[in-house]
């Protein structure tokens, strides 16, 4: 089973069924329903929390079956989470005015959705092989900006729908629990100084 999971395409097929669906429904009402647009955002938002949390589940349960087979899947789904940052971006930009394009800038909750999607691109780039090579050590280092871009985007969605709670709870505590564990596991890595 892990063996056609692993199939680029197979993987990609599921990505993007959710966006296939929506589009699929969303076209019955002429591409007018706000239910794309919000689902697109919160998928976006999953897609990110999982990749970012396929680290830390993987060195606390070493022994997890499949756990090379997830591993592999965290470029996979960074790359979703950004197909669906896209077509949420898209879906806005097709239904805004150019006034209403204007305005997201003076709004904090959308400017900063904004910035976040500068950082995503950028990841989203630089997210093969060629540059990995490339970059070398540096390519670590900007792909830690996923934290922030993740951050950003998490707090204009509960910014923009004022903070729901179901949603702020569930999906703003992962991102809380996976600060911490890379709090957690930075002090643990730093070298203890040596007794005299």
């Amino acid at each position: 089973m892990l063996k056609l999971m692993s199939h680029r395409y197979v993987i990609w097929t599921l990505l993007t069924l959710p966006l296939a669906w929506m589009l699929y429904i969303h076209k019955a009402y002429k591409f007018g329903g706000g239910d794309f647009f919000y689902w697109t955002g919160v998928l976006c938002g999953a897609f990110a929390l999982a990749s970012l949390s396929i680290t830390p589940v993987t060195k606390i349960f070493k022994t997890m079956p499949g756990r090379s087979w997830l591993i592999r899947q965290r470029r996979y789904l960074g790359l979703a989470a950004f197909g669906y940052l896209i077509a949420h971006t898209a879906y806005f930009i097709y239904r805004a005015t150019p006034d209403r394009m204007l305005k997201t800038l003076e709004r904090p909750a959308e400017a900063i959705a904004w910035i976040s999607l500068v950082i995503f691109l950028a990841l989203a780039v630089t997210s093969n092989d060629w540059s990995v090579r490339k970059m070398g050590p540096n390519w670590k280092r900007l792909q830690r900006w996923t934290y922030l871009a993740t951050f950003l985007g998490l707090l204009h969605w509960f910014w923009a729908l004022r903070f729901p709670v179901d949603d702020t709870v569930v999906y703003g505590g992962i991102f809380v629990l996976l600060m911490l564990y890379r709090v957690v596991q930075r002090r643990s890595a730093k070298p203890k100084p040596l007794k005299p």
